[in-house]
C-alpha cells in the first residue's frame, strides 16, 4: 500500500475514479515481507501467488530468480496450473541453444530452493522471447493460455502431462548397473523392476529415494513390490504420496524408557538368565574381544532357533545386555500388533498379549522383509542415539537345512550408516540339537557362542559387499 503526493489521486474513463481509499492509500496488488531489521522484500504480484493444496504460499518470482541463474537458461517465467494434488509450479523454460539441458537446470534451480517451492514440471517455450507488455513484464495470463493450448493439442488438460521426460528410466538403469535396457523403452512400459529389470527389494528402496530426491514428493515404500511395473512407477510419481496399507510397522519408543527398562532387567535376571543357563549350558567364545569396546555396539548373527536372542543376552557382558534392542520379523510383529481382518477373537486377543509381551521383555523392533526398510533403518538410529546396542539377524529367517543362508543386504546399509562398531557372533550346536529331537535339557558344553573381532565399515562401502563380509566372518568363527 502506498500513498504520498507521488500517488495520482485517481484514472479518467469518462470520468473520475478514485484509485484510493478515503485515506489516500493506493492498494498495488504487490506482495511485501518484513525482515526483523525492517528490511523490506518485494515478493510478487498477489495475483501471482501460487497457493499449493497444503496452503503454502509459492511465489513465482523466487522460482524465476534460482532458474535464471542456471547458465542453460536463458530466459524463464513461472506460472500456476492445476496438477493432481491441486496448484501447482510450472516452469515455462528458454533455453540457451538447443543442447542445453533443462533437466539440469531445474535440478539446479531446486538445489537453491526450500522444499515446498521445488520445481516438480516444466515446459520448453516454442517462441524466441516471451509475450510483454510496454514496461517488458511477461503477459503471464498469455503464457498460460498458451500452455494449456499446448496441452490440449495432447489431449491433457493438467501439469501431470509435463513430468520430465527421462528420469525413471535413467534412474533405474543407473541403480539396477544394467545397460540392458532397451532405448525406446518409456516409463508407460510394462516392464517388471524384480523380473524385468533385477531390482531386489534393497534397489527398489533406493529407486524409491532416488524418485523422492528428484521430484520432491514423499512415496509409501510399501507401492513399490516384486510386481510394480514402469506404469505403475510413473502412476506414483504423478500421484505424490500414496498411503498403501493402513496397518503401519509398529515402532513402540515406549519400551526404551522408565519403568518399562526397569521391568524389563527385572525379568531378565530373575527369569530368562537363570532359564536360560539352567536349559542352555553354554559355552562362551571371544568374550575378552568385548572388554575394551565402547557402546553401542551391531551384533550380528546367524539365526537358528527362537532362543538365539537369549543364548546371545546370557553370554554378553551385562552392560550390553541391559541396553540391547532385537530386530525381529517385521511382517510377523505387525500382524500381532494389528491382526488382519477375519482373526478370531480368541486368535486376536492372543497375538495382542503376544505383541505386549515380547516388546517389553525383550524390545524387539520390526525389520520388515517386503517394505517399511527405511522406516525400520531409522528407527535402528535412533535407538543407537538413545545409547542402546542392536541385535540383528541378517539371514531373514531360521536355518532349516543346518547351513548358514546369505545375509540381505539391508545390514550392510546399518552397518555403514549407523558408523558403530559390528561384531559378528556365531551360533554353533543348536540345529544339531533341534534334529535330534531332545527337547528340554541339552547336553553340557553342547551350545556355544562365539564372538568376534569389532570391525568399521565406511560409507563409502557398497551395501551388498559388506553383507558379504559379514557373513563370511560369522561362518568362519
Amino acid at each position: 500500500m502506498v500513498r504520498g503526493d507521488s500517488v495520482s489521486p485517481g484514472y479518467w474513463s469518462g470520468e473520475l475514479q478514485p484509485a484510493t481509499d478515503e485515506e489516500g492509500w493506493l492498494r498495488t496488488g504487490d506482495i511485501g515481507e518484513l525482515d526483523a531489521e525492517g528490511n523490506l522484500y518485494f515478493k510478487g504480484r498477489r495475483k501471482d501467488v501460487i497457493v499449493t493444496a497444503a496452503g503454502l504460499n509459492i511465489y513465482p518470482e523466487d522460482l524465476e530468480a534460482a532458474l535464471n541463474r542456471q547458465p542453460e537458461v536463458a530466459q524463464s517465467t513461472v506460472i500456476s496450473l492445476e496438477g493432481a494434488r491441486g496448484p501447482e509450479p510450472l516452469a515455462v523454460l528458454i533455453m540457451r541453444g538447443k543442447d542445453a539441458d533443462p533437466e539440469r537446470a531445474v535440478a539446479g534451480a531446486n538445489a537453491r530452493l526450500a522444499r515446498h517451492q521445488q520445481i516438480q514440471r516444466w515446459l520448453i517455450w516454442p517462441e524466441m522471447d516471451f509475450p510483454r507488455t510496454a514496461t517488458q513484464k511477461v503477459r503471464k495470463v498469455e503464457v498460460a493460455e498458451a500452455v494449456k493450448a499446448l496441452l490440449s493439442a495432447k489431449g491433457e488438460s493438467k501439469a501431470d502431462a509435463l513430468l520430465p521426460s527421462t528420469p525413471v528410466l535413467s534412474l533405474v538403469e543407473r541403480i539396477s548397473g544394467s545397460k540392458n535396457i532397451e532405448p525406446t523403452a518409456s516409463p508407460s512400459s510394462s516392464a517388471n523392476l524384480e523380473t524385468d529389470l533385477k531390482l531386489d527389494s534393497l534397489g527398489r528402496v533406493e529407486l524409491l529415494s532416488a524418485l523422492e530426491d528428484h521430484y520432491q514428493i514423499e512415496i509409501d515404500e510399501a507401492a513399490f513390490t516384486s510386481s510394480t511395473t514402469l506404469t505403475d512407477v510413473e502412476k506414483i510419481v504423478r500421484e505424490g504420496f500414496v498411503e498403501t496399507s493402513n496397518r503401519p510397522y509398529p515402532y513402540p519408543e515406549w519400551t526404551q524408557r522408565f519403568p518399562v527398562t526397569w521391568l524389563r532387567i527385572a525379568f531378565f535376571y530373575s527369569v530368562l538368565l537363570p532359564i536360560t543357563n539352567l536349559l542352555g549350558w553354554t559355552r562362551v567364545y571371544g568374550k575378552e574381544r568385548l572388554s575394551d569396546l565402547p557402546g553401542p555396539v551391531l551384533f550380528v548373527a546367524n539365526h537358528v532357533s527362537l532362543a538365539d536372542q537369549s543364548l546371545i543376552l546370557a553370554a554378553l557382558p551385562g552392560r550390553f545386555r541391559r541396553n540391547m534392542a532385537i530386530a525381529m520379523d517385521g511382517e510377523m510383529l505387525r500382524d500381532w500388533r494389528y491382526p488382519p481382518e477375519g482373526i478370531g477373537r480368541f486368535k486376536r486377543l492372543r497375538w495382542s498379549l503376544q505383541y505386549l509381551l515380547v516388546v517389553t521383555l525383550l524390545n524387539v523392533f520390526p525389520l520388515p522383509q517386503k517394505s517399511g526398510f527405511r522406516r525400520s533403518f531409522a528407527f535402528a538410529g535412533e535407538t543407537i542415539d538413545r545409547s542402546y546396542s542392536l541385535m540383528v539377524f541378517p539371514e531373514g529367517r531360521r536355518s532349516m537345512e543346518g547351513h548358514m543362508n546369505h545375509f540381505k543386504s539391508g545390514i550392510g546399509i546399518l552397518a555403514a550408516q549407523l558408523n558403530v562398531p559390528v561384531v559378528p557372533v556365531k551360533l554353533c550346536g543348536l540345529y544339531e540339537l533341534k534334529k535330534s529331537g531332545r527337547r528340554g535339557f541339552a547336553e553340557p558344553n553342547r551350545i556355544s557362542v562365539t564372538f568376534g573381532e569389532a570391525v568399521k565399515y565406511a560409507l563409502a562401502e557398497e551395501p551388498a559387499w559388506i553383507a558379504r563380509d559379514l557373513e563370511e566372518r560369522v561362518a568362519a568363527l
